[in-house]
């Protein structure tokens, strides 16, 4: 449980040599590089550098290629795996293999060869197929497709026409049709297609029949000159080529994907590379030397303090002071460990003060169980948790969440033991009689069926938020005096920590008369203690009277008795949760038995069948939720006390890998 100590490091070198210092940082993987281009606008005759280098072009291309395999579907990830990132492991020599010999350029100049060409043929193949469409549409046509070209005195048509029209039109255009060439073919119930041969100079009449008629043309295609026949064997045998072309060419790229190992690798390694040059622009130059500022932790100061050795590069380390933005570095024991997980994502702590990672992680975990609360499915989440932690052990953020998962089911269970829901009243309904039934019953403790049990049930889970509400206001008190705010710590923190407890023992005192006197002593000891800290908030003679009382509401002081019994009773929640899951399992329970014994003797097949959805479903939804408003009590109830947003997460300059992992690597060059 610490916020490990940091040290404030400059270093001074001679500019010629800033990428030789880089290098060297880059390697070392220890120091956290500040920016300090802002001060160029503070401190004459220095400037911004930039970077020389851009791994930005590499990175795009790889990319590119990455997404021409995904397009004809290569190396398709699992439902999982696609929210994961990969996990690579090399070997160092396999890693230098790839830096070194890998030869990218070619690799990629060939994939984008064989796609562009992939993209030609797939026109070609959609100008053909749109020839085949049209040989089909004519594909009783008994002449050349030519003859619809027209020649130099005669022009032709094909369409569409309705046959009530075309009755019409062989009844009042008789005398014109006799002496032009009209031909009716692909006769069908509604409509029919029609061959016009005409002279040009009778356009304009033709055009009046296409008009009063409604005939729908067909365009005719300049490629298409021969007989049906002819046509459907060329754009066969072009298509036949076109897919044995295209297949040749999938097979080729399928081959290349295999070599997605090494761009992985290039990719991680660029990206390293990038981030390393990109570093350059928070340095700044003078006309002679280059300042560099950063931080490092206490431990690895000796190996910072090794460029102190040469003769052009001096290195000052120091406390960080009170302006300096410090970034964080989390450190906790392998228990613990994942619930930085949850703290990363709302916001490491400020510097100095409390690393609330332990505390949540046996929080999160009681407020998960009890919200899930069923036995069944919290040792189907510890089993799903546990196996998947295991099976992504190397990939550090996948293995915290399914650790997460893996307490929370473990807790769950323990929670379903006590108030006997094992996938609702699952073991009661279908087995009432088995051993396990029995085992179930006698480690009940609260009846969630019975009006007195789920009071109890409510009772306990505002009892949980009376207790984490205290616990952060303590931990609140503990940070306030490693910020030197003693009289805070003292008349807003002791005070509630005195007065609520005297409080609340006021509702059972009448039933435990011998408390009377320690209740006086934490009631009275406590509203001195906040009269006192609201008298001393403010400097006004003529307002201290009424900041003393308004303490007590909150309003001066960081606390209140109206915020306790509302962030308190926020933890009823969790009795509603755990209650909903129980119910809503039992219900479908319930459900699916009443519709298996619509089927008689095979109604076995639909109860298992229901039974699977539905409790799949409420495992979803319950896991979701407890998930969710376990988060909110611990972020928003519980870090409200107490908790300060600090600046950033300490990242040392060096090798990050996303997803590849080098095994005792050597450092590349």
């Amino acid at each position: 449980m610490a916020i490990e100590r940091l040290r404030k490091v400059l270093i001074v070198t001679n500019k010629g040599k800033k990428e030789e210092i880089l290098e060297k940082l880059f390697n070392l993987r220890v120091f956290h590089i500040e920016d300090l281009s802002y001060a160029t606008d503070e401190i004459g005759h220095f400037k911004k550098l930039y970077a020389q280098r851009d791994y930005s072009d590499y990175l795009s291309k790889i990319s590119l290629v990455f997404s021409i395999f995904k397009e004809f579907g290569f190396n398709q990830k699992g439902f999982i795996k696609s929210f994961l990132p990969d996990d690579i492991a090399l070997t160092e020599d396999e890693f230098d293999d790839v830096i070194k010999n890998f030869s990218f350029e070619k690799f990629y100049n060939e994939v984008i060869s064989l796609f562009n060409r992939y993209n030609e043929i797939s026109e070609v193949e959609e100008k053909v197929l749109e020839e085949k469409e049209y040989v089909n549409l004519l594909k009783h046509f008994p002449f050349d497709f030519s003859i619809l070209l027209g020649t130099e005195k005669t022009n032709s048509l094909v369409g569409f026409i309705k046959n009530q029209q075309l009755y019409k039109l062989q009844e009042n255009e008789k005398d014109f049709l006799e002496n032009s060439f009209f031909y009716v073919f692909d006769s069908a119930k509604g409509s029919a297609k029609v061959f016009f041969i005409f002279l040009r100079e009778d356009y304009s009449k033709v055009d009046e029949i296409i008009k009063s008629y409604g005939i729908e043309l067909i365009e005719p295609k300049k490629e298409i000159v021969g007989f049906v026949e002819e046509e459907v064997l060329r754009i066969s045998e072009k298509l036949l080529n076109i897919n044995k072309e295209k297949n040749i060419i999938i097979s080729k790229l399928k081959e290349l994907s295999n070599q997605s190992k090494k761009l992985i690798t290039l990719e991680d390694y660029y990206s390293s590379l990038n981030k390393k040059e990109e570093s350059v622009i928070k340095f700044i130059e003078g006309k002679n030397y280059c300042v560099i500022k950063g931080f490092v932790r206490t431990f690895d100061v000796a190996k910072i303090l090794s460029f102190s050795n040469d003769d052009n590069c001096f290195v000052f380390i120091g406390d960080p002071e009170p302006q300096d933005l410090v970034p964080v570095s989390l450190r906790n024991g392998i228990i613990f460990k994942p619930f930085e997980f949850l703290i990363k994502l709302f916001g490491v702590p400020s510097y100095g003060v409390i690393d609330p990672t332990p505390l949540v992680a046996i929080l999160f975990s009681v407020f998960f169980g009890i919200a899930l609360g069923d036995a069944f499915y919290g040792s189907l989440l510890a089993i799903f948790g546990g196996l998947f932690a295991y099976k992504y052990k190397q990939k550090v953020q996948a293995r915290n969440f399914f650790m997460i998962m893996l307490y929370g089911g473990i807790t769950a269970v323990i929670a379903g033991l006590l108030t006997g829901s094992f996938a609702g009243n699952f073991l009661s309904m279908y087995f009432p009689m088995s051993g396990f039934t029995v085992i179930l019953k006698s480690l009940q403790i609260i009846n969630t069926n019975s009006p007195s049990g789920s009071m109890n049930f409510l009772i306990f889970a505002i009892l949980i938020g009376v207790f984490t509400q205290l616990l952060g206001v303590f931990v609140s008190v503990i940070v306030k005096l490693r910020q030197k705010d003693f009289w805070n710590a003292l008349f807003n923190g002791v005070g509630w920590l005195l007065f609520l407890p005297g409080l609340m023992f006021l509702f059972v005192i009448k039933s435990f008369p011998q408390l009377k006197m320690i209740d006086n002593i934490l009631l009275y000891a406590g509203l001195a203690f906040l009269l006192i800290g609201g008298w001393i908030s403010v400097r006004n003679f003529f307002f201290k009277p009424v900041a003393a009382v308004v303490n007590l509401y909150g309003i001066r002081s960081s606390y209140g008795i109206t915020s306790f019994l509302g962030d308190a009773l926020s933890y009823s929640r969790l009795f509603a949760l755990g209650l909903s899951s129980s119910i809503l399992a039992s219900s479908f329970n319930l459900m699916a038995r009443a519709i298996s014994s619509m089927f008689g003797n095979f109604g076995i097949v639909p109860l298992i069948l229901i039974l699977l959805a539905t409790h799949a479903l409420t495992l979803v939804m319950n896991v979701l939720g407890s998930f969710i408003h376990s988060m909110r009590l611990n972020f928003l109830e519980f870090f409200g006390r107490f908790y300060e947003i600090g600046t950033y997460e300490f990242k040392p300059l060096g090798y990050n890998f996303k997803n590849i992992r080098v095994e005792n690597k050597r450092e590349a060059k």
